[in-house]
């Protein structure tokens, strides 16, 4: 989910709105092929984009699967007609998305254990924020990562 941010070292377009950021960074730099949903196209920061019938085409030309209207029924009405004459984002992210839906185990970890990848995400989560490492590890890992404005 991109938020309604500007980064303008890569784009004059908030992120959810931007092509640089959905197809260019998270699809083909990071290869994320899971599904895209779009912060609240309600929310202030949204607003740069135009009304919401704006809002929703410029969220799903930008790479979002999913355009999201939150709290506002007039809105999310207006929405949906205006989806109706989208092209259909890319079926099969959102078929795998809802095949991946694990049951409820009575609590979240428990239900994320069901999936492969749970152990190893948990460690580099805790890793990366909560283990402290020495400067010179910062500093090296800071200079390995690919400069992001380098798209502009």
């Amino acid at each position: 989910m991109p938020a309604h941010v500007i980064f303008s070292q890569v784009d004059d377009r908030p992120a959810g709105f931007s092509k640089i950021w959905l197809k260019d960074i998270i699809r083909d730099q990071l290869k994320f092929d899971g599904v895209l949903f779009s912060d609240d196209l309600c929310m202030a920061g949204a607003q740069a984009a135009g009304d919401v019938s704006a809002r929703v085409k410029a969220a799903i030309e930008a790479g979002c699967d999913i355009a999201l209207v939150c709290n506002d029924r007039v809105a999310a009405h207006e929405a949906a007609e205006t989806a109706q004459e989208l092209p259909y984002p890319n079926q099969n992210r959102i078929k795998t998305m809802c095949g991946q839906i694990p049951t409820w185990q009575g609590d979240l970890e428990s239900t994320c254990q069901q999936f492969d990848y749970w152990q190893q995400a948990k460690q580099n989560v805790t890793q990366t924020f909560f283990n402290p490492q020495s400067e010179a590890q910062a500093t090296r890992s800071a200079i390995e990562l690919k400069d992001p404005t380098a798209y502009k």
